[in-house]
């Protein structure tokens, strides 16, 4: 996978997380939480695999 396309998924996962944070409560919000972290996460790590 390339670098852009794992910053993409990445970033999907993040906004996904951050949609599901934001408009839930409870467990839901929660999950949605730990997405949104793991999908920072992930664009980080595309972009540190360039170096």
């Amino acid at each position: 996978m390339s670098t852009a396309s794992a910053q993409r998924a990445g970033l999907a996962v993040l906004l996904l997380g951050w949609f599901l944070h934001s408009a839930s409560a409870g467990d839901v919000s929660a999950v949605g939480l730990l997405l949104a972290f793991l999908g920072a996460v992930g664009v980080v790590l595309a972009w540190l695999r360039d170096y």
